[in-house]
């Protein structure tokens, strides 16, 4: 214990000028594959701090009125989670991953890495689109645009592809910087993110049609996000190998034990393709739910309209939906709305005219004798 100790106090003590010499070497063996996604990961964390501050700065009096779009504000939020939580995990993740070796993968390296670049452009662009809705969904917000959804499909593509590439690398030739029990903490992550991507077109396959926008994309993303939950956690356990093994100069754990480990943690996962919410039978059981969820919703507008009712104890019809998402009661002193919030999840931008003019339409029925 004390030997572990002292080791970890020289490791913390001030570098001295033999100490960065040999960090000069020892930044030689990094491939330019690390180099790169390493720039991607910080320069996400950049921008997405400016989205936030576009946000908040957005808000104020004098700027508020320039930018006519309400909901632009909005997609910049979006686009800054996905910036700071998406692309800045996986693509520090490729980065640690290619610290396996001490040369780069070539041209397919450099093909991955721009398939990401350029989706990193259209999510950023696909903020910019005005009326584009945001959708605030579970693991990765989306915006219901076609063009941020294809820059959020080549981001992954091009971190699946360097994944695949990496991963088909020899490990015995391995030369790099980073020790073998967080290597293998690393491809576990790797391997998660394809079972993420497996997930993902599992759900896509059974998603019934006719579900509401924040609903698809809820049911679409929470298989896959869970696997890319795992993903992260192994990687940040490979960081911890690597920290540990740093600071006391010796492996943590043996090769064998790590993949013992990361194999555990990972193979419970690999049945999330099959699960029900990832199937078209699952989905037309969450649909069914969905369903039974507004019925509901509707029967307590029934049980609860006379607290606020402007025609409290006077008959009344049932509850009715009108076809356009409102839950409609209709009183003998005249017809009232409620915004059935669970089935649009956001504001529509044109709810507010229909229900204006179903007002004047009301006011010119109580005029007629």
């Amino acid at each position: 214990m004390a030997t572990i100790s002292s080791k970890i106090q020289r490791s913390l003590a001030f570098p001295s000028y033999k100490d960065s010499a040999q960090t000069i070497a020892a930044t030689a063996v990094v491939s330019a594959d690390a180099r790169r996604w390493c720039a991607l990961a910080v320069a996400s964390l950049v921008i997405a701090g400016l989205l936030s501050l576009a946000v908040v700065i957005g808000r104020l009096p004098f700027l508020s009125g320039v930018i006519k779009d309400p909901l632009f504000f909005k997609r910049c939020l979006v686009v800054h989670v996905d910036l700071s939580l998406v692309v800045w995990f996986y693509a520090f993740i490729a980065s640690l991953l290619a610290l396996r070796f001490s040369s780069d993968t070539g041209l397919a390296g450099k093909i991955t890495f721009g398939t990401s670049i350029l989706g990193v452009f259209a999510m950023l662009t696909g903020a910019l689109m005005r009326g584009a809705q945001p959708v605030l969904a579970n693991y990765i917000p989306m915006i219901d645009h076609p063009l941020f959804l294809i820059g959020l499909g080549l981001f992954f593509l091009g971190v699946v592809g360097f994944f695949l590439v990496a991963l088909s690398r020899n490990s015995a030739a391995s030369d790099g910087p980073l020790p073998v029990e967080a290597a293998v903490g690393l491809q576990a992550s790797a391997l998660a993110v394809l079972l993420a991507l497996v997930t993902w077109v599992s759900a896509i396959a059974g998603i019934p049609s006719g579900l509401e926008t924040t609903t698809f994309y809820e049911f679409t993303i929470w298989g896959a996000g869970h696997a890319l939950q795992v993903a992260n956690a192994c990687a940040m356990l490979a960081v911890w190998l690597w920290a540990l093994n740093k600071a006391t100069g010796a492996p943590v754990v043996s090769k064998r034990t790590s993949n013992i480990l990361f194999g555990l943690l990972i193979a419970p996962h690999f049945i999330l393709p099959c699960r029900r919410e990832t199937t078209r039978a699952g989905n037309q059981r969450n649909r069914s739910h969905e369903l039974h969820q507004k019925a509901e919703y509707q029967q307590g507008i029934k049980r609860n309209w006379h607290l606020f009712s402007p025609g409290v104890g006077q008959k009344s019809r049932e509850p009715h939906d009108d076809g356009t998402g409102s839950v409609v009661v209709q009183t003998a002193s005249g017809t009232a709305q409620h915004r059935n919030l669970i089935d649009d999840g956001y504001q529509n931008p044109g709810w507010q005219q229909q229900e204006q003019h179903r007002e004047e339409q009301s006011a010119n029925a109580d005029e007629l004798p």
